[in-house]
């Protein structure tokens, strides 16, 4: 059946294509989700609020890009991407 899913920027996308119960492997934890298959170039999957609100609460660590939930008994942890500290170098002409 085809689905409107409201994306980031408030553009809505229609879609047909549902991969139920995916597995997930992200930071060494494994994870069943229900994936909307989106036609969203470069991403390869994006958690959207469905997912968001099947683990909460949760603790989110903005500045850190870090959340923390429970996950059948369990706590997890995920990372994000850090940014690459700034690195200078001398040159010479």
């Amino acid at each position: 059946t085809p689905k409107k899913v409201k994306v980031a920027n408030g553009d809505w996308i229609v879609t047909d294509r549902v991969v139920p119960q995916l597995q997930c492997y992200c930071q060494g934890q494994t994870f069943a989700v229900d994936m909307v298959v989106l036609d969203m170039n470069p991403y390869d999957a994006i958690l959207g609020f469905d997912w968001l609100q099947a683990h909460s609460p949760m603790e989110c660590d903005w500045k850190n890009k870090t959340i923390k939930f429970s996950e059948k008994g369990r706590m997890v942890q995920l990372q994000g991407l850090l940014d690459t500290p700034l690195h200078l170098s001398a040159i010479s002409a």
